[in-house]
């Protein structure tokens, strides 16, 4: 039974990148993690930042991968962590400073 005050919300989902993160989520829902995730982010909290559910179910056995020790690495070179840094590529998407153009994050010039 949907709870009230609720909206629903359709994204669109790369089919790869769907399945790799509902095989990281280890039988939990999206909507369930999602929902974790923004009260995380509203709360100020830091949690895995919508960058590694795996993180959080330390009980599933599995470990951070090496895109995101390579992030961390990168980070550390801007005096940041890794989700730091994402949180600044996440708002350059929402905002429209950044984009994907063929398979590359690029500026969006105005």
């Amino acid at each position: 039974m949907p709870k009230l005050n609720t909206t629903v919300k359709s994204v669109r989902i790369d089919n790869d990148k769907l399945a790799e993160l509902e095989g990281r989520l280890g039988g939990k829902t999206i909507n369930a993690w999602l929902n974790e995730q923004i009260e995380c982010y509203l709360s100020g909290g830091k949690g895995d930042k919508g960058v590694n559910p795996q993180k959080k179910s330390e009980k599933s056995g599995l470990t951070p991968n090496k895109d995101l020790e390579e992030i961390d690495s990168m980070a550390k070179f801007f005096g940041m962590d890794g989700g730091e840094l994402l949180k600044i590529i996440c708002a350059g998407l929402e905002e429209g400073e950044l984009t994907i153009k063929n398979g590359k994050l690029v500026t969006v010039n105005e």
